[in-house]
């Protein structure tokens, strides 16, 4: 089995200062590990949703809210393929330089390619309505969501977003406008997150609106986190979709 070598960075805040150390990990290039709830309403090729989990988490994080999805949903959450703690996986490593978080594009690349390649294969076995295909994701697997969405929209049909930002280097890679008309989106952010600002998901919303797109933007006064309300709107927008 074909062997990669990933580079993490761990970080370490001690009376406010930032220390950094380096140090490398070998890991199997893979399929991605998932955990899955099957529809409660027997459907030959029910929409699906994809979870993605943030920085340091795995898959059983965001599995923990998937009893809320819409009955109608197949469930699949996906656990990042680079290692970055014992119990903890990342999708890309990050570098920490004062208050910017600079991720391994690359890495992020390699990531995405995975990640479609299982919408791919849901869709070779006739598992999943290939029209009713969405996304859902926090912190660096929101960012995850908008980098497969806006450069394979063809793909994806909607994408719930919750404390995210946009991708480094997007524009370069994000799909023709015309291409981008039919996607839904719902972004969600804590006013008082101190890891991903929230202005950066009213840079992403305004953003959007320029590709015409017209995302769904709520504001909650929470941090670094999902709240109940944050993750009930985001249920009832996607009850909404059909």
């Amino acid at each position: 089995m074909k062997k990669i070598s990933i580079v993490l960075l761990m970080v370490v805040a001690l009376a406010g200062n930032v220390c950094a150390s380096v140090f490398t990990v070998s890991v199997a290039d893979t399929p991605l590990v998932f955990i899955k709830r099957e529809p409660k309403i027997k459907i030959a090729k029910p929409p699906v949703l994809i979870l993605m989990h943030g920085l340091g988490s795995n898959e059983k994080d965001l599995f923990g809210l998937a009893a809320q999805v819409p009955d109608s949903f197949l469930v699949i959450s996906l656990r990042a393929p680079y290692l970055y703690t014992q119990d903890g996986f990342a999708w890309y490593s990050v570098e920490f330089k004062g208050n910017q978080i600079i991720g391994n594009v690359a890495e992020m690349q390699k990531s995405k390619a995975k990640i479609l390649k299982f919408i791919d294969d849901l869709e070779a076995k006739r598992l999943i309505d290939t029209k009713k295909v969405y996304l859902g994701g926090f912190s660096q697997g929101a960012i995850m969501s908008y980098e497969i969405a806006l450069c394979k929209p063809e793909k994806i049909k909607g994408i719930i977003v919750l404390g995210g930002r946009l991708p480094d280097g997007l524009e370069s890679r994000i799909a023709k406008r015309e291409q981008l008309k039919n996607l839904k989106i719902f972004i969600a952010h804590g006013t008082e997150d101190k890891r991903i600002d929230f202005k950066k998901a009213g840079e992403a919303n305004e953003f959007l609106k320029k590709l015409g797109l017209i995302p769904v933007f709520n504001k909650y006064p929470i941090g670094h986190s999902i709240s109940d309300q944050m993750w009930l709107d985001a249920m009832n927008w996607l009850k909404k979709q059909g």
